[in-house]
This record gives C-alpha cells, sequence and structure tokens, in this order.
C-alpha cells in the first residue's frame, strides 16, 4: 500500500481464483478476505473506501456462495466506483473510475462469462452505455467455444 502514489494506482483488477477450492474450505477464503481486505483501508489512499478494485470470479472460485459471501453486491453497492452487476449476484460486475484525466470502465467478467451470450450482451449494454470511457475487461476466461476465427482465415 505504499506505493500507491509512487506507482500512480487508480485501480486494481484482479482476474479471478482468489481460492483453489471453491466453496470447500471456509478458511481460504477468510485467508483471501484478509488479503483483499488491504486494498480497504482507507489510510493512504483517504478514500473512504480504500483503493478503488474488482475481483473476477475465477473457475477455482466456483460455484462463487464464498464470493458472493465476501465480495457479492452488498460489499460493494454503496461505493462510489461500484457501477453495478448482472443478474443477482456479482458474478459479473461493472466499476467506474478516473485516473489521470482519463475515465475508465472495468468490467469483472465470470470465469463462464464467454460461454453465456446474455452476459457478453449485458456486457456490451455496459459499455455501450459508457461510450466515452476506456473500458478493461477482466476476466479469469474470456475465449469459449462460441468465439471462432475470422472467416478471412477460411477457419470457420
Amino acid at each position: 500500500m505504499d506505493k500507491i502514489d509512487s506507482l500512480n494506482i487508480a485501480f486494481v483488477a484482479h482476474v479471478g481464483d482468489v481460492v483453489q477450492s471453491g466453496d470447500t474450505y471456509y478458511n481460504h477464503w477468510d485467508s483471501a478476505w484478509t488479503a483483499m481486505e488491504l486494498l480497504e483501508r482507507p489510510s493512504p489512499t483517504g478514500l473512504p473506501y480504500g483503493l478503488p478494485y474488482s475481483i473476477a470470479l475465477g473457475n477455482h472460485d466456483m460455484p462463487g456462495v464464498n464470493y458472493n459471501r465476501l465480495f457479492g453486491v452488498s460489499h460493494f453497492e454503496n461505493r462510489s466506483y461500484y457501477g453495478g452487476h448482472y443478474g443477482s449476484n456479482n458474478n459479473n460486475n461493472f466499476s467506474l473510475f478516473s485516473a489521470s484525466g482519463l475515465d475508465f470502465i472495468v468490467l469483472a467478467l465470470d470465469n463462464l462469462a464467454a460461454f453465456d451470450p446474455a452476459v457478453l450482451a449485458w456486457g456490451d449494454s455496459i459499455l455501450a452505455a459508457y461510450p466515452r470511457r476506456a473500458a478493461i475487461v477482466s476476466a479469469h476466461n474470456l475465449i469459449g467455444p462460441a468465439i471462432r476465427r475470422s472467416s478471412a482465415t477460411g477457419d470457420n
């Protein structure tokens, strides 16, 4: 945390696999919380919720019960940088932040997003709603079977 200013860190995007064993061992999630909680300390950032961050749900975090218990909608919903989520949990969410005169949007997509057209459509609609923001897509697995090579290669 002592490098936030010197490295000009404005946001942290975690790409998933917060733990190794899904919801099996609560103590793994407690350890993960202890680590991530360091980002939430107001000092030295001066921000009330510490350094803004998001977490993409990885395959080792599935099915996500503990992820949502610790990092769910209720945890983030009152933070100024939190933009919202898809569906009834926080598995797919977005955040907004500004740094160095630029405005950003971060989509944090879960491990299964590449396989779910509805999630991808939601992500597309969020990006369309913020056309002037530079987009960062944070995902544990972004390429799925629905992604095909260009017809220009003849490999469809």
